[in-house]
């Protein structure tokens, strides 16, 4: 255990922050994070968009992460891009790239998934590199900064607003990454959310925590749906059964 008169070496008392109780909380501080208005260079801030890992390849953490309230579902912009051909066009990109940019001025949370078509359009966000621009007579309650980032639009490039409260959820299954260049994984915060986790939460949330009778029916359910899950997917091997 750490000693809480753990002293520093000058004499005062170092004070250890109190980490986050669950996996889940710590999703929910990540997801509260916002750029610091009053500094002028955010680049070297260490709030960095959210990577999800989902240990299913049906979208099971999307669904959890609204269930959870860790993200409310009228505030959070879902954007696909598969590989239809109308999808895949310019025109289909484009749409895409528009609607994260509307999101992204008006702050609120974008969800990627499946979205590799669209990915190298937001770089510099991604990268966290940011230019403030002062505002000129900022009104009461407003910052006195504004943040722009560049996006590509088509073939050009333009600096975007940013909103301090503007969240980037890239939805990932956990079996595409291996193939999933390290450079791109290292931009993110990377958190796994899985339907263990809504379990733990739940019996925290209901007082089951520590009762038995109550713990063993929900591991019970649990263990019932997985073994569900198993045998349907061993019985039709290379298809996956459940999206959505």
């Amino acid at each position: 255990t750490i000693n809480k008169n753990l002293r520093a070496f000058d004499g005062k008392v170092l004070k250890v922050p109190q980490l986050p109780k669950t996996p889940i909380e710590t999703l929910r501080e990540s997801i509260a994070d916002t750029i610091p208005m009053h500094e002028l260079n955010p680049n070297i801030n260490s709030c960095r968009y959210m990577l999800l890992l989902d240990p299913t390849d049906s979208c099971v953490s999307l669904e959890l992460l609204f269930d959870l309230n860790i993200v409310q579902r009228d505030q959070t912009v879902i954007i696909s891009c598969p590989d239809f051909e109308e999808d895949a066009s310019e025109k289909g990109i484009n749409e895409r790239v528009m609607r994260f940019k509307d999101a992204m001025e008006k702050g609120e949370t974008v969800i990627l998934v499946a979205a590799d078509g669209i990915f190298g359009n937001f770089y510099d966000l991604f990268n966290k590199h940011f230019l403030p621009v002062p505002v000129d007579n900022p009104k009461e309650g407003e910052p006195p900064v504004a943040f722009f980032s560049n996006v590509a639009v088509g073939s050009v490039s333009r600096p975007c607003k940013v909103h301090p409260n503007f969240k980037v959820i890239v939805h990932l299954p956990m079996s595409r990454v291996p193939e999933t260049p390290l450079p791109f994984l290292s931009r993110f915060e990377i958190y796994v959310l899985s339907v263990d986790h809504y379990v733990e939460e739940k019996k925290e949330s209901t007082g089951l925590k520590n009762v038995d009778a109550g713990e063993s029916q929900l591991d019970a359910l649990v263990n019932g749906l997985k073994h569900f899950c198993k045998t349907v997917r061993d019985h039709l091997p290379g298809q996956h059964p459940f999206h959505g």
